[in-house]
């Protein structure tokens, strides 16, 4: 291990998953890939009151806002 001085912090990562859920209307959906999924579900059990459902489909999930 070499401590390094001057290395710039890079900006944070912004989860993009949850700020498009939070524009979803109800009716509206997205598509996820697999390695999406973990994060899906997380967004999508975290943003209360809006509720979510989701279904698999060939090579990943579609999530509708339905409330």
């Amino acid at each position: 291990m070499k401590i390094e001085k001057n290395v710039p912090i890079p900006p944070k990562h912004v989860d993009s998953g949850i700020a498009i859920a939070r524009k979803m209307e109800i009716g509206d959906s997205v598509f996820v890939g697999p390695e999406q999924y973990s994060a899906s579900y997380s967004w999508t059990k975290n943003l209360k009151p809006k509720r979510f459902s989701r279904r698999a489909e060939k090579d990943g999930w579609r999530i509708w806002r339905v409330e």
